[in-house]
């Protein structure tokens, strides 16, 4: 019998998740979101970091407080990125002759780990004390990718001539700031960025740029996710 991995993976979080709102210990919520998005590396495609891409999350998480002011959260959500780039328009807002419109949709089941730590400071005599910073990384498991060019509908995307398909995992590194609404709200500012390619560039480059002096991995995720969390 084939092991599924991803489904193994899946089963043992959501168990977590959900004994852990009857540990003492631990508390449990969920979360969902809205998530703006881009895809650096599809130059030839979308040439603008413009996070146009508009997609949502939505999912689980259980915390394990460390102390006072830190603790530790697992997280399990599926997410939406991708990238799009409209059809450009001349100053009477009629598409340019010959220019394209390009949408890439990239859906993961992604489980973060995150660290956070509850911190505060002084506005004039008040004493700010609601605020969080959150950091860690995140895993994604792919599980859907397809494109739309010039608006004729979603294909799938597949390896050809000048794409490679995109890998079935996804590797990031994710920075927040939460605001503590209430005793259970929470809203979260989140930005995320893939730490390895998620398909190597069309060209093939990789590598140190010696010129602008940046690493250039490939194509990689980039996100800007809104977010509020409610912790039973």
């Amino acid at each position: 019998m084939k092991i599924n991995i991803k489904t193994i993976i899946a089963a043992i979080l959501i168990t977590f998740a959900v004994n852990s709102s009857y540990a003492q210990a631990f508390k449990a919520g969920i979360i969902a979101g809205i998530a703006s998005t881009d895809v650096l590396g599809t130059d030839a495609l979308d040439n603008d970091v413009d996070y146009n891409k508009i997609g949502f999350n939505f999912g689980l998480f259980a915390q394990l407080p460390l102390s006072e002011r830190n603790t530790i959260e697992f997280e399990m959500y599926f997410i939406q990125k991708g990238t799009y780039s409209p059809f450009p328009t001349d100053t009477s807002g009629a598409p340019v002759y010959g220019s394209h419109s390009y949408k890439l949709r990239l859906n993961y089941m992604e489980v973060p780990l995150l660290f956070s730590h509850r911190f505060a400071f002084n506005m004039g005599k008040v004493i700010m004390d609601k605020f969080s910073i959150e950091l860690g990384p995140s895993l994604g498991f792919l599980v859907y990718s397809g494109e739309n060019i010039d608006n004729v509908g979603f294909q799938p995307v597949f390896t050809n001539n000048y794409f490679k398909a995109f890998h079935t995992y996804d590797v990031s590194a994710l920075i927040g700031l939460v605001y503590q609404i209430s005793d259970n709200w929470k809203f979260h500012i989140r930005y995320e960025n893939s730490l390895i390619a998620i398909r190597p560039h069309a060209s093939g480059q990789t590598g140190f740029n010696p010129v602008y002096l940046y690493y250039n991995p490939g194509e990689v995720n980039m996100v800007f996710n809104y977010a509020l969390s409610y912790t039973f």
